[in-house]
């Protein structure tokens, strides 16, 4: 299999300006083309169109979790791009998220509703399963294991249930992954429930080798102990290329460029080719 990804924008510029707190890539083969997350506004659409790639072609769009900085975009992507696609969620997406900075709850959830969806006519579809095989070797995973013991999520997250906030458990985060020739190629939202659990459980259930990853590892926050753990970890799965961009880290991006072979910075405009 042929396989392009294209990030169409993440927090830094690259091959194009246009850049925002977000993420999302556009992934295409002979089979397929679908469009993963769909950053915090429409500003990956300009990217898309100053590039000459096609997103109209994308008949399947998967978002990785409800904070803003994924999903924002999707109603861009409806009004002025295409509205005939079905549309990959977790459960729980449209739970209402917020962060606490310790003295109030600020709204980080999406900007649209089920009932816009429907409206639209997008179809849905919601992943609770381990694995869900959409194409012949494109999975979406769900409930990942948590056995990562300096993995924990962070404690600003919170879902309002029954007039109440509680921490989110990120139940609602999904992972994609495309089988490859040499393995797979697994992409990441902002890896909330730990980038080890994520990648971890995606080995054991599909009982092949990681060629790649791309994405967000939510090592902003992070102190130096749970960095070293979690590189020395991914060295040892065998993983060949690892381009982490968005909510990864300076910190955690400057340890992974110097321990670990085959880390790349990936950026607005990248394109990969494997």
């Amino acid at each position: 299999m042929n396989l392009k990804i294209t990030t169409l924008i993440e927090d830094s510029p690259g091959r194009c300006d246009e850049c925002e707190n977000g993420l999302s890539f556009f992934v295409e083969s002979e089979d397929f083309s679908i469009l993963f997350d769909t950053g915090k506004s429409g500003k990956f659409i300009e990217n898309a169109n100053s590039m000459d790639v096609d997103i109209r072609k994308a008949k399947h769009v998967v978002i990785s979790h409800g904070h803003y900085d994924h999903t924002n975009g999707l109603v861009d992507f409806i009004e002025r791009v295409n509205n005939d696609f079905e549309v990959f969620l977790g459960d729980n997406f449209f739970r209402k998220k917020y962060s606490f900075n310790g003295r109030k709850y600020s709204y980080k959830g999406s900007n649209f509703t089920r009932e816009y969806l429907d409206e639209n006519g997008i179809k849905i579809r919601y992943v609770n399963e381990d694995v869900a095989e959409i194409f012949k070797g494109v999975y979406l995973f769900s409930n990942f294991e948590r056995n990562s013991e300096f993995e924990s999520t962070a404690p600003v997250f919170y879902v309002k249930e029954d007039g109440r906030f509680v921490l989110d458990d990120f139940s609602d985060e999904i992972a994609m992954a495309v089988d490859s020739d040499k393995g797979l190629v697994v992409l990441l939202g902002c890896s909330h429930p730990g980038i080890v659990n994520m990648l971890e459980s995606i080995q054991k259930r599909t009982n092949r080798s990681i060629y790649a990853v791309m994405g967000g590892a939510h090592l902003i926050d992070s102190d130096e102990d749970r960095i070293k753990a979690t590189c020395e970890k991914i060295k040892s799965m065998g993983i060949k290329h690892i381009g982490m961009s968005h909510c990864t880290g300076e910190d955690a991006a400057r340890y992974m460029r110097k321990n670990i072979c085959g880390y790349f910075e990936n950026h607005s405009g990248n394109v990969i080719e494997i």
